[in-house]
This record gives C-alpha cells, sequence and structure tokens, in this order.
C-alpha cells in the first residue's frame, strides 16, 4: 500500500506540471489567504478573514478583509499587533508591484471601505488599518515614503509601520525577512526555499490536528510544490522524506487511489457483463441448434432410419439422443 501512495502522490505531482516552454503563472494569493489562517490559528475565534472582499458595487476588491470581532482582543501574531477592527490586506506577488502609486490605492480603497458600508459612519476611520504583504522589501517605496514626509519604523523583524498623522494605521511586511519561527506559513510563500525549511515545514504540517488547519496548510503546500518544483522532486527521491511529503498529500492520494479501484471496479464489471452477454447468447444459440438437432432426430426415427444413422444426420450429442428417444416413446 505504501508503494502505491508514493507513486499516487508523485502522479500528482507531475500532473502539476506545465509545458516548459510556457512559464508557470503561480496564483499566490489564495495560499496566502491560507497562510493568513494559519498564522493567526491562536486567535482563530476572535478573527474572520474574507477573502476577496467587495467595496460595494465599485469593481474594486480588497485581497484580504481580517475583521477583529472584539477590539479588545490581544492578536498573539506579530502582525496582528497593528490590527484594529476591520483590516484590510493587499498581497503583492513576486509578479505584483509595490510602488508609491499602489500604495496610494491601498490607502484610496481603505477609506471607499469606510464610506461605501450601509450604514453611514457605522466604521469609523479609527476602526481600520491597512496592511501590504510582499516578499522583498519595497526599497524604492520606503525610500519615497521617506521623501514625503512619513515616518518608517521597522518595529517587529520584517514589519515596518509606516506612519503619518491623519493617516489609519499602516504596515508593510516583507515577508522574506519575518521571524522563521513564528511566521513559517508566509515565509513559505517564495520559489527560495530549501531542503531545511521543507522539512520543517513538513513537520509542523503533520503536527495539525484541526480538519481546516489542515486544509489551509494544503493551499499553501500547492504552491510549495509548485513554486519549488525542482528541491521538491529531488527531496521524493529520498523515501523517508516521500513518507512524509505523501502524509501531506494524504487527502489527495486518497482521492486518487479511491478514484483508481472506482474506474478498475467499474471496468471490470462492465467486463464481467459483457463477457456474460456473449456466453448467454452463445448458449441461447446452442440450445437453439440442440432443439432443431433433436427434433430433426425425432422425424428420422418416425420415417425408419436407425438411431445411429438418425444421430448423423441430425449431428446431436449422445446424451440428446437418449432424450430424444424418451419423448418418440
Amino acid at each position: 500500500m505504501y508503494d502505491i501512495v508514493i507513486v499516487c502522490w508523485c502522479a500528482l505531482l507531475e500532473s502539476r506540471k506545465e509545458p516548459m516552454q510556457k512559464e508557470e503563472k503561480i496564483q499566490w494569493h489564495p495560499a496566502c489567504v491560507a497562510a493568513l489562517h494559519l498564522e493567526f490559528m491562536e486567535n482563530k475565534h476572535e478573527l474572520e478573514i474574507v477573502q476577496e472582499h467587495a467595496l460595494n458595487e465599485l469593481p474594486l476588491r480588497i485581497d484580504i478583509l481580517i475583521i477583529k470581532k472584539d477590539c479588545k482582543t490581544d492578536i498573539k501574531n506579530e502582525i496582528g499587533k497593528l490590527f484594529q477592527i476591520h483590516n484590510l490586506i493587499e498581497y503583492k506577488s513576486l509578479d505584483d508591484e509595490l510602488c508609491f502609486d499602489t500604495f496610494l490605492k491601498g490607502i484610496a480603497e481603505a477609506y471607499l471601505y469606510k464610506i461605501c458600508n450601509k450604514k453611514m459612519n457605522r466604521i469609523q476611520l479609527s476602526d481600520i488599518s491597512l496592511s501590504f504583504i510582499r516578499e522583498r522589501k519595497p526599497t524604492k517605496l520606503l525610500k519615497v515614503l521617506g521623501e514625503y514626509g512619513f515616518i518608517i519604523e521597522k518595529k517587529f523583524k520584517g514589519i515596518y509601520y509606516v506612519r503619518e498623522k491623519n493617516l489609519i494605521p499602516i504596515q508593510i511586511v516583507v515577508s522574506r525577512e519575518l521571524d522563521i519561527e513564528n511566521h513559517r506559513w508566509l515565509n513559505s510563500l517564495t520559489k527560495k526555499l530549501n531542503r531545511v525549511r521543507v522539512e520543517e515545514l513538513i513537520h509542523i504540517t503533520n503536527q495539525l490536528v484541526d480538519m481546516n488547519e489542515k486544509r489551509y496548510a494544503d493551499a499553501v503546500w500547492e504552491i510549495v510544490t509548485r513554486a519549488n518544483r525542482r528541491l521538491i522532486e529531488q527531496m521524493r527521491e529520498d523515501k523517508r522524506m516521500c513518507k512524509a511529503m505523501a502524509e501531506i498529500f494524504k487527502p489527495e492520494v486518497d482521492a486518487a487511489v479511491e478514484a483508481a479501484v472506482e474506474a478498475a471496479v467499474e471496468a471490470a464489471v462492465e467486463a464481467a457483463v459483457e463477457a456474460a452477454v456473449e456466453v448467454a447468447k452463445d448458449t441461447a444459440f446452442k440450445e437453439g441448434l440442440d432443439d432443431k438437432g433433436m427434433q430433426v432426430f425425432k422425424n428420422m426415427i418416425k420415417k425408419g432410419f436407425s438411431r445411429e444413422e438418425a444421430q448423423i444426420l441430425a449431428d446431436i450429442r449422445d446424451e440428446l439422443v437418449e432424450k430424444a428417444l424418451v419423448e418418440c416413446v
């Protein structure tokens, strides 16, 4: 069974490959949402995380909205220390730019979030925070912000607060600089993972018990395997690591095995039915010939042919001859 699981896991990895001539477009945003769910596991009951929150009827969406159900809740994760009640998050993947215009657009969306609420002034400006998450440090943006009079404070490792007296609380999270021990999930959204970090991620993934947390981890692993394919393929040659990875992908492997078994059973049943039909047809055909042969035999006996002559001409078996003779009496 272990060998089947490994083969299925490897097949799943192979199925995720794109043609070599086309550069694969990795969908980082869903993995970021999943990673944030895992980042805030300790406060999962106090936070509501919404993906792609629509700003009223406008064709604008916030990447991620995290609502703190109780403003007095102490968020354990460093990223959440800035959080107010309504917390807007813009995630910028490796393909996205984080420049001054992007920064201003995020602020504009935060203000739209406030004014687009159905009840006027239901959301106070002081209830909103804005976070930008990006793997690489936006050095040029931080320089421009400084030139415009914004105060940049490195509050935690990889977390920069952007302060201006008339603005909502803003932070820029550089996932590459985050403390790995405290932010393994966001830190893993990169194309530059090494073997040690993958092994550590495997270890903490296999320790998850909650089904929702496992589902979020699966979403992160989907991107990890795509973004670090060469490393993952090298690691799967290690039987020990391949077995550990198979545990992570067990739901997908189980589904693949179940589908394969169902397909095999369906094919076997179909083949058996077809064989039974052919046998039935053949049996019916032979029975029909036997009936005709016996009738010919009986007619020839009645006309005075000997038993041997009638059997040869009717071409029937000995047991049918005995049966026909009894019926002739």
